[in-house]
């Protein structure tokens, strides 16, 4: 499966592991899918400035780039549920 997101300008592909051979009566997944993604150097340079900021106060949990990337794509997920 491919999703373009033109908002940003990149790609964001997800990734599923198939097994070998089909599987009769398969349960659906339901837990998390892994996602892989191409971004420009510059957006996670801003990403990486940005976890610094939230990382700066110490007595909260530290933020990883990929925290923040789901938070930001959990965000804007839930604005396009909004506009419809």
């Amino acid at each position: 499966m491919y999703i373009e997101c033109l908002t940003h300008g990149f790609n964001v592909y997800i990734v599923r592991r198939m097994s070998p051979r089909p599987v009769k009566n398969r349960a659906k997944r339901t837990g998390p899918v892994g996602v892989h993604m191409n971004l420009p150097a510059e957006l996670i340079s801003t990403y990486d400035a940005r976890v610094a900021v939230l990382n700066a106060d110490a007595k909260g949990p530290q933020w990883t780039r990929t925290d923040l990337i789901r938070s930001v794509l959990t965000e804007a997920a839930k604005a396009w549920g909004e506009e419809q």
